[in-house]
C-alpha cells in the first residue's frame, strides 16, 4: 500500500518542491534524494496511482525548462505498447517530463534512442488549475525501467519497486509483471 501522503497532483508538485540533500554514500557521491510525500513498494501499488502504463521508445528531440524555479527535461518518445486502461496508446507520440539533477530515488532523465517501461499520468503545472493539459506526462512513483528484449532493469537506484521486470506486449497491450517475489 502507499505510504501516507498528499493526493497525486499535490505529490508531484510536494516532490519536485520539497528537496533535500541526502547524507551517507549517496550525499558523498553529489546525488540528491527528494522528499517524496509516497512511496510505491509494488507494482500494483504504482499502477493505481498512474494512468497509464507504457513501453516507449525515445527519439532524440528533448528541451530544458524551468517550472517555479526548478529546472526539467521534456523527452519527446514513441509509445510501442501500453496497458488498455489508461488513453495512450501505441503509436501515440509522449513528452516525459522529468527533475532535471542528479536523484537517488527518481529516474534519471531518459537517455535518446532507448526503450523504457514506466508508469506515468498527465503533469500539471505548478501555476496551472488541476487538470489544465500541459500535453506531458510525469512518471508515477519515480521508477523506469530500462529495457533489453523482454526484461527491464529499475534505472532508479533507490526505491521499493522491484529491480527487475518482465515485459510484454500483445497487439499493443502491454503487460508487466515483476521477477521478484
Amino acid at each position: 500500500m502507499p505510504k501516507p501522503g498528499l493526493p497525486k497532483p499535490a505529490l508531484i508538485a510536494s516532490a519536485m518542491a520539497c528537496l533535500v540533500l541526502s547524507t551517507g554514500a549517496c550525499g558523498a557521491l553529489g546525488a540528491e534524494e527528494l522528499d517524496l510525500a509516497v512511496t510505491y513498494g509494488s507494482l500494483s501499488e504504482v499502477e493505481l496511482a498512474s494512468t497509464d502504463t507504457v513501453l516507449f521508445a525515445t527519439t532524440g528531440d528533448s528541451r530544458l525548462g524551468v517550472d517555479d524555479g526548478l529546472e526539467f527535461v521534456v523527452t519527446q518518445a514513441v509509445v510501442v505498447a501500453a496497458d488498455p486502461r489508461g488513453d495512450i496508446a501505441a503509436g501515440d507520440t509522449i513528452a516525459i517530463r522529468q527533475m532535471k539533477g542528479n536523484f537517488t530515488n527518481i529516474a534519471p532523465v531518459v537517455e535518446p534512442r532507448r526503450s523504457y517501461v514506466a508508469y506515468v499520468e498527465p503533469w500539471t503545472s505548478f501555476e496551472m488549475t488541476e487538470g489544465t493539459d500541459t500535453g506531458q506526462v510525469g512518471i508515477v512513483g519515480g521508477a523506469t525501467w530500462l529495457v533489453d528484449g523482454d526484461t527491464a532493469r529499475r534505472t532508479t537506484p533507490d526505491s521499493y519497486l522491484p529491480s527487475r521486470v518482465t515485459v510484454s506486449s500483445d497487439a499493443g497491450e502491454l503487460a508487466i509483471i515483476s521477477k521478484e517475489p
